[in-house]
């Protein structure tokens, strides 16, 4: 699965079903050891790459769901240790970390997802890519393929991602782009 070890995954995992239960005893117990042990600088990164995989290749579409979810609320909350007031989780973990998640994203965008799970990844993966520091050099010609894939979910989830973090696409790249993207909001069939 990834470099997490076996023991932390295991744990993770639990923690995960935790949250997800039904039950409010076992949901909050979940929700202290979720905040006192993981959300901490030290674990966070570890926490982002588990939640990365488990959206991406997660027991079901729930699982997949709920975990892309949680990723994107926890990429985007503000770290412990206050940066400024618009740091994000995501921005301060480390670069290997940022890596992994990145490619274990796109490779779960760009598989067979339910339409659900395909919006879900779309939404982590815009959060992500605003990290203006760090160079994510897969992901527009991701974004591209996907928008003018025969597949609705695909090119809606394309857009999404667009939609929501548009400083991906770079001004000087707009206009040699705008055919392309035209192209890809027409529908099927129609010149």
């Amino acid at each position: 699965m990834s470099s997490i070890p076996q023991e932390i995954q295991n744990a993770l995992g639990q923690l995960l079903l935790g949250l997800s239960s039904t039950d409010n005893n076992i949901r909050r117990q979940a929700e202290i050891s979720l905040n006192k042990e993981w959300t901490k600088k030290d674990n966070i990164d570890v926490l982002l790459v588990f939640l990365a995989y488990q959206s991406v290749s997660g027991a079901d579409d729930g699982a997949k769901s709920f975990a892309a979810v949680l990723f994107r609320r926890f990429a985007m909350k503000s770290p412990t240790e206050q940066y400024a007031v618009t740091a994000r989780q995501i921005d301060y973990i480390s670069d290997g970390a940022k890596q992994e998640i990145r490619n274990v994203l796109l490779q779960g965008f760009v598989s067979q997802q339910s339409n659900s799970v395909r919006h879900k990844l779309s939404d982590a993966i815009a959060e992500v890519a605003k990290d203006e520091l760090f160079e994510w050099g897969d992901l527009l010609p991701t974004i591209f393929q996907a928008a003018s894939n025969p597949d609705p979910s695909f090119r809606e989830s394309a857009f999404r991602i667009i939609s929501s973090a548009p400083e991906i696409i770079k001004s000087l790249l707009v206009l040699p782009l705008s055919p392309s993207l035209n192209n890809c909001l027409r529908p099927n069939g129609v010149s």
